[in-house]
């Protein structure tokens, strides 16, 4: 069954596709398939993935319409069934006994680079779906399914269960469940550097001084950096433990050496800030910087051997 997290729900439907993908460009991640639209007016939808691979007939034994449906009831409330059908792209891929058993379990939508059916039925019972077309001829005798719950595709782009889905009127975006606190603070700023942009132009700003005023690329790029220090510090495994750059030194757990290897003590002694113990008001990049080993070291004085490390 789907975990979902309606927090970060809530915030994925309150930023679109294109701010997400703004932020899946800057962070560096693949997560963008093309052409992929509403099939009818239907409303925004975000959720963890809820995965099928369906196939041409004969390449699987399972059954599609029964493959299907296991892997609705397996997605359970809240999630959005992701259907690969990268290698039957013009055979139905979602229909309405699907759509109706999606609905009955909770999911919020469908999402498919197939193209599906039934679409009136949809819109009687309001499932939203997603997709790169209309058709009208059964899946019996044309596909089979090759599994659920498992890694697929989506227009080219990985998706594994949990991954997390955005669909709007732009289209659809694919967020690794791992990225997606930092993807969701990324997009929300996107958001409102356009947000402010447009406000400035409205009250009658000129729309290129608007536009320079934000400093759009560079507060970008600050906001990447800023990711991007802080997936470094979480994974250095010198500074495990620590909760924030300046968080309290007590919080660092430095990784030890053997006991029986003998190193010198030492100190960082900078122009700047002094020594070690002075670094934990400096700017963040500075700080960090001020910790690093090799840096450390170029400005160091050697103390009586001990064993361990700085």
């Amino acid at each position: 069954m789907a975990n979902v997290d309606s927090r970060v729900i809530s915030q994925l439907l309150s930023v679109s596709t294109p701010n997400v993908s703004d932020a899946l460009d800057r962070l560096g991640i693949e997560g963008a398939p093309q052409g992929i639209w509403p099939i009818y007016n239907c409303p925004k939808i975000a959720g963890p993935a809820a995965t099928l691979k369906l196939v041409p007939s004969g390449k699987a034994q399972e059954s599609t319409v029964l493959g299907t449906l296991r892997a609705i009831v397996k997605g359970g409330a809240g999630s959005v069934l992701v259907i690969d059908a990268s290698e039957n792209p013009k055979v139905n891929a979602y229909g309405g006994v699907a759509g109706a058993t999606s609905k009955h379990n909770g999911l919020v939508g469908c999402v498919t680079d197939g193209v599906v059916r039934d679409v009136d039925e949809y819109k009687g019972y309001g499932m939203p779906v997603y997709g790169r077309g209309i058709a009208q001829q059964s899946v019996r005798g044309r596909s089979s399914c090759a599994g659920y719950g498992i890694e697929v595709k989506l227009g080219g782009i990985r998706v594994r269960p949990g991954d997390y889905i955005l669909a709007d009127d732009n289209g659809t975006v694919v967020i690794p469940h791992e990225r997606i606190a930092e993807v969701v603070e990324f997009a929300k700023k996107v958001k409102a550097t356009e947000d402010r942009v447009i406000a400035e132009i409205r009250g009658g700003a000129d729309p290129i001084e608007a536009h320079k005023k934000v400093n759009y690329d560079r507060s970008a790029w600050r906001a990447k950096a800023r990711t991007s220090f802080q997936a470094r510090r979480r994974s250095s495994p010198h500074f495990k433990g620590m909760s924030s750059p300046n968080g309290p030194r007590s919080s660092r757990t430095p990784t030890s050496r053997p006991s029986d290897v003998a190193k010198p003590r030492r100190w960082c002694a900078t122009a700047a800030v002094g020594y070690w113990p002075m670094v934990e008001s400096a700017p963040l990049p500075f700080a960090w910087l001020a910790r690093s080993r090799s840096f450390c070291t170029s400005f160091s004085l050697s103390t009586r051997n001990r064993s361990g490390s700085i």
